[in-house]
């Protein structure tokens, strides 16, 4: 994905989601950005899916225009 500086750079897990989310994302108020954030923060204390934090934060991406 493509976030900030427009390197290509890797997120390996909900906590790197996270990170992105908090310090590169583009936009922070769709529909797909708090789903996906509520996703990774649910996978970090094991009350939710990594699958599902993964899929969702895909999905922002795509919102966000910044999966590559």
């Amino acid at each position: 994905m493509r976030i900030g500086n427009g390197f290509r750079e890797r997120v390996d897990g909900p906590d790197a989601a996270l990170q992105a989310f908090a310090h590169r994302w583009p936009e922070c108020r769709s529909e797909a950005y708090g789903e996906a954030k509520l996703r990774c923060l649910e996978a970090l204390v094991r009350h939710g899916s990594a699958e599902t934090a993964r899929a969702r934060f895909i999905e922002a991406a795509i919102a966000a225009g910044v999966f590559a």
